[in-house]
């Protein structure tokens, strides 16, 4: 009698059960951060030289030039890089060069990316929240201009999604994304220092008999290094394992800030320092630590005949008896007209283009109207604020998914933070698409992973076996 042994099955393979979220971690792209000190140190030292106009030539000069390298090596991962890290040097000389430039760069730069990278280009157009936007703004200055006959008419909503398009679409090469955002930083600072003499206003300055720069447009960016150098440690700039990098930075953003005066970027700052505490539990420490790190130095401040400026901007902010029309230095009458505004026509505005004229007859003064929900409200009415409204629950609600499975706050930080600075200005422009890119980067795979679980341990049966007899002799097998 033989016996005949089952075969050893094979062990079924099983998906891993869901695991704990871990951030990938990226390396430094040194290559843009060279670049970025090329295009802004020539340009604002010889602005700090009393020579802006020439500073503008050499930026956007070396700018051509690197733009058109880069799509000769189809990069437009590295232009879209490059135009982040020196956003706010644009958006300064660009009124020395040709003002609706960003316009044409970023459209290009966009452009490149559908041409040489089409997989991420793709999952752009799928963003039907950035879709809206940018399908907004095209109709929204081109209303303007058919109404007021002039093209430069919130010309500027075009170059807000466009920035907001090239940033999204850096997120998906998060190296050089971050390390972009880190050169902006260092911009910033570079652009601080070589305005700090010629103004009480840090990032505006009175050089070769004309003003150069704006304290909102200094004090944005300002804001968005800050938080971003506490928000998980620093990590979205790159200086997380670098803790002097890290403070060194911090301290010198929220000096930056304070010394803007720009009371927009405070109150945006403080809404996201709000948000870090209640989100970031970890940086709750830190964030006392700065807190009462940039108290002493405020108040330190005000003692020097250089602080003269900000002590009087930081009276007219939380001074108990100032009046609320020098509190907001006009804006009130703005704000207190805007129910009769509403009232003249209120379902549809008074038209694309029209927010000067509308401010002329209702507030007395011939203005831009100094907020995004003025201008929205006074030109489209109720049914662009409600148009608005929407917009601003769809990217909520992304932040807060984010925030919730992924446990990442930037993108909630950066939605909240540019609903509250179009509480003083429109925030159409280049600037402010920082915080509303940020608000809307869709994360994904390449960013953060979930760590597969090994799968449970499974007791195979044994595969059926049965005794047999050996054949007779001289009889065949059956």
């Amino acid at each position: 009698m033989s016996t005949t042994y089952p075969q050893q099955l094979p062990a079924p393979t099983l998906p891993g059960m869901p695991g704990p979220v871990v951030n990938v971690p990226v390396s430094l792209d040194r290559r843009v951060i060279y670049e970025a000190l090329a295009l802004m140190a020539p340009a604002w030292l010889l602005t700090s030289l009393g020579y802006p106009t020439y500073g503008s030539y050499w930026y956007f000069s070396l700018l051509g030039a690197l733009f058109g390298w880069h799509w000769v090596h189809k990069a437009p991962h590295r232009i879209s890089a490059m135009l982040l890290a020196t956003l706010p040097t644009m958006n300064i000389f660009r009124n020395y060069f040709f003002y609706n430039s960003p316009q044409i760069i970023y459209l290009a730069a966009v452009v490149l990316w559908i041409e040489y990278r089409r997989r991420q280009a793709g999952e752009m157009l799928k963003d039907r929240v950035l879709m809206a936007l940018f399908g907004f703004s095209v109709v929204y200055w081109w209303l303007s201009f058919l109404i007021t006959e002039d093209y430069s008419i919130n010309f500027r909503a075009l170059e807000l999604s466009l920035c907001v398009a090239s940033m999204t679409l850096l997120y998906s090469d998060l190296s050089r994304f971050r390390t972009a955002m880190l050169a902006l930083g260092i911009g910033i600072l570079i652009q601080g220092a070589a305005l700090m003499q010629h103004g009480d206003r840090l990032g505006f300055a009175e050089i070769a008999g004309g003003m150069v720069g704006n304290p909102i447009s200094f004090g944005i960016p300002a804001c968005v290094l800050f938080l971003l150098s506490i928000t998980r440690g620093g990590r979205w700039i790159m200086v997380k394992d670098s803790p002097w990098w890290r403070y060194a930075l911090s301290a010198l953003a929220g000096a930056a800030l304070l010394l803007s005066t720009s009371r927009g970027s405070w109150l945006a700052a403080i809404v996201g320092l709000t948000m870090i505490f209640l989100f970031d539990r970890r940086q709750r420490v830190t964030l006392g630590l700065y807190a009462a790190g940039l108290v002493v130095f405020a108040l330190a401040l005000t003692q020097t005949p250089q602080g003269a400026t900000f002590a009087d901007y930081l009276d007219r902010t939380f001074g108990g008896d100032i009046s609320l029309d020098k509190r907001t230095t006009g804006r009130a009458e703005q704000w207190a007209a805007f129910p009769k505004i509403l009232e003249a026509s209120p379902l549809w505005g008074h038209g694309p283009g029209m927010g000067r004229q509308v401010a002329a007859e209702f507030a007395g003064r011939y203005l831009a109207l100094h907020s995004l929900y003025l201008q929205v409200g006074s030109e489209l009415g109720l049914i662009g604020l409600g148009l608005i409204g929407i917009f601003f629950w769809f990217m909520f609600r992304r932040g807060w998914y984010y925030l919730k499975k992924f446990d990442e706050p930037v993108p909630l930080i950066g939605s909240v933070a540019f609903a509250t600075i179009g509480l003083s200005v429109p925030a159409i422009d280049l600037t402010s698409a920082l915080l509303l890119a940020l608000g809307m980067i869709r994360l994904r795979g390449q960013v953060y992973r979930v760590v597969p679980a090994p799968p449970p341990p499974l007791r195979v049966p044994a595969a059926p076996w049965s005794w047999r007899e050996p054949a007779s002799q001289g009889e065949e097998p059956a």
